[in-house]
């Protein structure tokens, strides 16, 4: 028999395996929305506040210096913002304050604006992020189950102190569903390898759109794919302070002497993209290596699959830290903090997630998180119902308004 739903916004802790009933979960009263004026309805008192936020992705992750040109940088983005989707077009240099060499060698300084203060980017976003609070409603791609933390603490108006929190909707997951190859295109030439490896058997390393890393780096995770014995799909991207002169990779020069000869067969190195939505989901693939954006996460959890995290930018960190520490369906990888993670600890988390005990618990974790995802996007689910209040709420207020649909 089908197992019951659990109610929306659910108030008791993330339970853990194999006790994952959700019958003791209850409903939070949700926010009154405010007047046409925006002046707050009626509500209730909130709690004190707490000194600090109790959700893992809600705790802003520590300032880092950088250990040659000493800047120092926080990641901006709000835990629920997700990283950008994956894309096929080759992504933009890296714009920091640091040099090239600084930027290649420490992961603070690393990728894009999102790490700098002074960017026009980023003081766009955050100008943005402020003016969440004075909205009515905000659409998250998330699902109830999932971050139940963070919603018992926006409901409880804990994250807007001294005014109504905007309602949010969680109407995820939305990810990419990897048909691109069903509609006529020609199908990606690392799905056909996939189709020829064992079930689970292969573990995929990709790192979005703007993922890359120093050539140093490069070699030390070839050197600690080839010790761990297991097969391997890998995208490569030249290092950033490359990607100007060579959009393309060079193999031969960028990975160790004869590592594509000696892995021949038992894993593949693809030039800077593959078909993500689509490897994922693929029988073939037993773990992911992945740099933890929001998005990637959300395809790992609807495919079951288990994830070695390396954050690199953004609000990566914080998505670690949550899939890590609360979630328990991922494991971290040491070393990225200070600039390199070694192949030993590469080798060591792989074989970890393929070959122990911890790793099928993390199945099993994974497993029970994606039937919680199909049955919130399911009919009758979670998100198809937040969805509906939401259409409902835009109703109203555009018959508050006087019918007007701005």
């Amino acid at each position: 028999a089908t197992p019951p739903r659990p109610p929306r916004w659910p108030a008791s802790p993330r339970p853990t395996l194999p006790s994952l009933s959700a019958s003791s979960r209850s409903l939070p009263a949700r926010t009154p929305p405010r007047t046409r004026s925006g002046a707050p309805t009626t509500r209730s008192a909130s709690p004190t506040p707490r000194s600090g936020p109790s959700c893992a992705r809600c705790r802003p992750p520590p300032t880092r210096s950088c250990s040659t040109c000493s800047a120092s940088t926080r990641s901006t983005s709000p835990p629920s913002s997700p990283s950008p989707p994956t894309s096929s077009s080759p992504p933009p240099p890296a714009t920091s304050p640091c040099s090239s060499a600084c930027r290649t060698s420490t992961p603070a300084c690393r990728p894009s604006g999102t790490w700098d203060k002074e960017s026009d980017l980023t003081k766009v976003r955050m100008y943005q992020f402020k003016r969440f609070a004075e909205g009515r409603g905000v659409l998250v791609n998330s699902f109830d189950w999932l971050e139940p933390t963070a919603l018992k603490a926006l409901a409880d108006g804990v994250c807007v102190p001294n005014r109504p929190t905007p309602r949010v909707y969680c109407i995820g997951p939305l990810v990419n569903g990897g048909d691109a190859s069903g509609g006529g295109e020609k199908r990606h030439e690392c799905l056909a390898w996939l189709d020829a490896q064992p079930e689970k058997s292969v573990v995929f390393l990709c790192f979005g759109s703007k993922g890359a890393f120093s050539a140093a780096q490069l070699k030390e995770i070839a050197r600690g794919l080839e010790s761990s014995g297991h097969r391997f799909l890998w995208a490569v991207r030249s290092p950033p302070e490359e990607q100007r002169e060579f959009p393309e990779p060079d193999l031969e020069r960028l990975l160790p002497a004869g590592f594509l000869e000696r892995t021949r067969g038992r894993g593949m190195v693809v030039k800077n993209w593959v078909p993500q939505a689509e490897v994922v989901r693929h029988e073939a693939v037993g773990a992911f290596v992945t740099h933890c954006g929001w998005n990637s996460a959300l395809e790992a959890i609807m495919s079951g699959l288990p994830m070695v995290c390396w954050p690199l930018y953004a609000e990566q960190a914080q998505n670690k830290v949550f899939m890590v520490e609360e979630m328990k369906i991922a494991v971290p990888l040491e070393g990225y903090e200070k600039g390199t993670v070694k192949a030993e600890e590469i080798e060591a988390k792989l074989r970890l997630v393929m070959e122990t005990e911890e790793g099928r618990k993390l199945r099993e974790m994974l497993a029970a998180a994606r039937k919680m995802a199909l049955d919130a996007i399911g009919d009758g689910g979670s998100s198809q119902m937040a969805f509906a209040e939401f259409l409902s709420d835009l109703e109203n207020s555009s018959m508050e308004n006087g019918g007007c649909n701005n």
